[in-house]
């Protein structure tokens, strides 16, 4: 985009955000680097529209309180991507706000210029169902994200594989999906670290009138793995993939600096750096024959351990 089209882009993702937005997200949506957002800020505030600035950590940018930008109206492009993601979203159990994302879009659309004249061409074919209650996880959602903005703590008897039903308390700091649960990152003062809970294991909760004081180093990053929720040692992994998987897997991103090589017969060589967890251990095992550990040897001695358990149990 021109750099008019940059400057009044980013006018209106601050108009919308309507909170403070850090540079370092704003060129990453306008897909520019931090330089030229601060040079569209300095551009604006010629044409006497000002941006508010706040350093530090929790800093940003904001638009001043008495700046005015007339939305425009959508693009056909634009109101194609919002059928799009309804479909989608409309179509996925997994969602917890589905009926109010919808009624959203219907309220957006609405107000829209562009209308539906096209064929309906595009379907949306369903996964897995999530055995939960949505209702009960979206309450559960809302009354933990209170929670988060107000400081509180929380009492909660929580369900994990390692311990069986443990009461605890806990400092929430952020909500996060990951493959179609919710979870969320809590300080456990029972565990005295930081540690993900997954909502539809929280069996009972209840929001304390107790304040508990942020951490102001917290960086939710810190907290998770590069490719998953789970931390781990760092590893280089070599594989060697075969038919079916081969194409399967040429055709995503599964860690960093990944390198893949196709070979004549229909197999590649993959190469990427990943984290040593249970996740990888899954990931390999769900490949069956089509995979070849050729290193790390400590990966391949626990695969094949674990495929010897599951052999002993036949």
């Amino acid at each position: 985009m021109s750099k008019l089209s940059n400057c009044i882009q980013m006018l209106i993702l601050l108009q919308s955000k309507g909170c403070k937005v850090k540079v370092k997200d704003l060129a990453e949506q306008l897909e520019v680097n931090e330089r030229m957002i601060r040079h569209y800020r300095d551009e604006l505030e010629k044409a006497r529209i000002f941006i508010n600035i706040e350093s530090g950590r929790y800093g940003g940018y904001s638009l001043a309180r008495n700046s005015f930008l007339k939305v425009p109206s959508l693009t056909e492009e634009e109101f194609s991507a919002i059928q799009s993601a309804q479909e989608l979203l409309s179509s996925d159990d997994r969602y917890i706000f589905r009926k109010s994302f919808e009624n959203a879009l219907h309220k957006i659309t609405a107000a829209s210029d562009v209308h539906d004249n096209s064929e309906h061409t595009t379907y949306i074919v369903k996964e897995q169902r999530i055995n939960y209650d949505s209702e009960a996880q979206k309450e559960k959602y809302l009354k933990i994200n209170a929670a988060i903005i107000e400081k509180k703590k929380i009492n909660i008897l929580y369900y994990s594989n390692a311990s069986g039903k443990t009461e605890r308390i806990i400092h929430p700091y952020a909500l996060f999906t990951y493959k179609g649960f919710w979870y969320c990152m809590a300080y456990c003062q029972y565990r005295k670290k930081f540690l993900d809970f997954k909502l539809n294991r929280i069996l009972n909760y209840a929001v304390t009138d107790e304040n508990f004081i942020p951490e102001k180093d917290f960086n939710f990053d810190d907290h998770i793995g590069k490719t998953g929720i789970y931390k781990g040692e760092k590893i280089k992994v070599k594989l060697r993939i075969h038919p079916p998987m081969a194409i399967i897997v040429s055709e995503r991103i599964w860690g960093e600096e990944q390198f893949i090589e196709f070979h004549d017969d229909r197999s590649i060589s993959f190469e990427a750096y990943m984290e040593d967890t249970p996740e990888l251990k899954s990931w390999l095992l769900s490949m069956g024959s089509s995979v070849e550990i050729v290193s790390p040897e400590k990966i391949k001695n626990e695969i094949r351990k674990e495929i010897t358990k599951i052999y002993n149990k036949f």
